[in-house]
């Protein structure tokens, strides 16, 4: 996570903790997007 925090710093010219919560909030929508597609799939399967 540290890695893509440092390439975000270096690349787009954001502070550490503006880096750090733009990772965060790009992992919690992955996150949710994900959930909400494996609760779609069981419940298509039942």
């Amino acid at each position: 996570m540290q890695e893509l925090i440092n390439k975000i710093m270096s690349e787009v010219g954001l502070t550490s903790e503006q880096a750090q919560k733009t990772v965060n909030t790009v992992v919690q929508f992955v996150k949710s997007k994900s959930s909400a597609c494996i609760i779609r799939k069981y419940r298509c399967d039942v």
